[in-house]
């Protein structure tokens, strides 16, 4: 009974110092890929400074400001459009028509975040299809500091 007991405490022990170790990580790093605490901050942008609508380009940012926002922060999915190249049509058609809408705004996350792979180089190629530039409005970084949301605006010239 009493090497059960050791052999309990052994591995629990070893179980807490690689929890501790992830804990510890998460702590001095932040969480990995969409799961930022910058989604705070985004949220606190978009409350002081409410859009017409806000177009989302990427994963993993929909879903946290629907909830956030409680359903009232108008959102529009648009990573779809982005999602071939060359894109059909129908997508130039549509992120056309998202484009043209004056009172929009456009949030990604920056290149070393962003979770469809390649996603911010397609929108380049989109823009450059239909015409238009993306004008940064602002930058919205973790608790670390580091940058992980772009908001723009897009334009024709």
């Amino acid at each position: 009974l009493a090497a059960l007991a050791l052999v309990i405490a052994v591995v629990s022990g070893q179980a807490l110092l690689v929890t501790n170790g992830y804990l510890s990580r998460i702590v001095r790093n932040g969480a990995p890929g969409s799961w930022t605490d910058g989604i705070y901050a985004l949220s606190e942008y978009f409350r002081k400074d409410t859009p017409g609508s806000v177009v989302v380009l990427d994963w993993g940012i929909l879903e946290s400001l629907l909830t956030l926002h409680r359903g009232r922060l108008p959102l529009i999915w648009a990573a779809d459009q982005l999602a071939t190249t060359p894109p059909s049509a129908d997508n130039v058609r549509v992120f056309s028509g998202l484009v043209d809408e004056p009172d929009h705004v456009f949030v990604s996350y920056t290149g070393t975040h962003e979770q469809f792979a390649g996603i911010n180089g397609r929108l380049g190629e989109m823009l450059a299809r239909i015409g238009a530039r993306r004008e940064i409005v602002a930058v919205i970084h973790d608790s670390n500091g580091r940058p992980v949301y772009e908001i723009a605006k897009i334009r024709r010239p």
